[in-house]
C-alpha cells in the first residue's frame, strides 16, 4: 500500500513554532504526503511562513481563512485535503521522522483507524512517553479497544489517529465549532460509529507540548464545560446503542463524572446566583449521582465537592461556598 496521507495543520499565532513543526513533517520517512497548512486568520507572521513553505515545497498547500477557531480550521483542512487518509498536527507541536510510517505499519485494506502513542513534553523539558499495546480490533471489539486506549489517557488526542478520509466525507463528519473543550474526543467518538477495524501500534512519535498559557489554562465557565461534557456523553451513548460494551459504558460514566466535577466546581469560581448554583447541583444529583463512584477525586477541590454532593443541593452549595471562601482567605485573594 502506498496511500496518500493528508496532514492537516491549523495555524494561529504560531510564528515561533511553525517552522519546527513543518520541518519535522517534511522529514518523514514515508513521503507520499500532502501537508495542508490552514492559516486561521493569524495576526502574526504565520501566514507569510505558510506561503513561503507552499512556494518552496510541492507537497505543502496553504489555505487562508478569517479567524474562526481551530475546529473551523480543521474542517476546512478536511474539505480541501485530497489524501486517502488524514491526520492532524498542531502547529506548536512536532513529530519524529517515522510519525506517518507508524500509521502505515498498522494499515491494512480493511483498517479504518490507526492509533499510535504520544509523547507529552512538559515545561521543564521532561518527556512522558505513552505507548499503547499493539492490538487489532474488529467490529465487535471496537468499544473495548477505546477503553483499552483510554487506560493510557490517550483517546481524546486528535494527533495520534489516522482517519480514512472517505468515511469523513461520506458521513459529513466535522468538528463542532461551538465547542472548545474535548472537541477532538467528540469527533473521534462520532467517527468510531463507522469503524469496522481498528489497529493500535505500539509506537509514539508525536511530541505534544503541554500548554502553559492561553486558552488551555483560562478559567472555563459552567456552561462551556457542561456543553462539552454533555456532547461527549451523547456521542458515547450513541455508540453504545450500536455496539454493547460494559467496559466502554463504565469508562463513559467515569469520563462524564470527571468532566462534571470540572463544570460543578466552576460554579463556585464564577459569579452566579445561589439559586443558579442550587439548580445546577440539583440537576446533577438527580441524573448522575449513581455514577459518582466511577471516578476517584484527585484534588482537594474534588474531594470536598464529593463530600458536599452527599447532601441536598442547598446544603451542598452552602458547604462549597464556605470552603471556597476559606480557601481564598488562606491565599489572600479576599481583601
Amino acid at each position: 500500500m502506498n496511500p496518500l496521507i493528508s496532514i492537516i495543520v491549523p495555524v494561529y499565532k504560531a510564528e515561533t513554532t511553525l517552522r519546527r513543526c513543518v520541518d519535522s513533517l517534511l522529514q518523514q520517512s514515508y513521503q507520499n504526503v500532502e501537508i495542508v497548512l490552514v492559516d486561521d486568520g493569524s495576526p502574526d507572521g504565520s501566514p507569510a511562513i505558510c506561503d513561503e513553505y507552499s512556494r518552496r515545497e510541492h507537497c505543502v498547500r496553504t489555505i487562508h481563512l478569517q479567524n474562526g477557531g481551530v475546529s473551523n480550521a480543521r474542517n476546512y483542512g478536511m474539505r480541501y485535503s485530497t489524501g486517502d487518509y488524514l491526520c492532524f498536527v498542531d502547529s506548536d507541536d512536532y513529530v519524529d521522522s517515522d510519525y506517518i510510517q507508524n500509521f502505515i505499519s498498522g494499515l491494512l485494506p480493511a483498517t479504518d483507524l490507526v492509533f499510535q502513542g504520544i509523547n507529552e513534553v512538559h515545561s521543564d523539558g521532561t518527556i512522558i512517553r505513552k505507548i499503547p499495546k499493539e492490538t487489532r480490533y474488529c467490529y465487535h471489539e471496537i468499544l473495548d479497544g477505546i477503553s483499552d486506549i483510554n487506560k493510557h489517557s490517550m483517546f481524546g488526542y486528535v494527533c495520534n489517529k489516522l482517519y480514512r478520509r472517505s468515511i469523513i466525507v461520506d458521513k459529513a463528519l466535522t468538528f463542532k465549532t461551538y465547542i472548545s473543550i474535548s472537541e477532538d474526543r467528540i469527533f473521534a467518538l462520532q467517527y468510531m460509529a463507522y469503524v469496522n477495524e481498528m489497529q493500535v501500534v505500539a509506537k509514539s512519535s508525536y511530541y505534544y507540548i503541554l500548554k502553559t498559557t492561553g486558552l488551555t489554562l483560562r478559567q472555563r465557565s459552567y456552561e462551556e464545560i457542561k456543553v462539552a461534557a454533555d456532547e461527549n456523553l451523547q456521542a458515547a451513548l450513541a455508540l453504545i446503542q450500536k455496539r454493547r460494551s460494559e467496559c466502554f459504558l463504565k469508562d463513559t460514566k467515569r469520563m462524564y463524572v470527571m468532566s462534571a466535577t470540572g463544570y460543578l466546581l466552576s460554579l463556585f469560581y464564577e459569579k452566579c446566583s445561589i439559586a443558579y448554583r442550587c439548580r445546577a447541583i440539583g440537576l446533577f444529583r438527580s441524573q448522575y449521582m449513581e455514577w459518582l463512584p466511577y471516578y476517584a477525586p484527585v484534588s482537594t477541590d474534588q474531594r470536598m465537592l464529593y463530600k458536599a454532593l452527599r447532601c441536598n443541593a442547598v446544603i451542598c452549595v452552602f458547604l462549597m461556598q464556605v470552603y471556597i471562601f476559606i480557601k481564598k482567605m488562606k491565599h489572600g485573594k479576599i481583601a
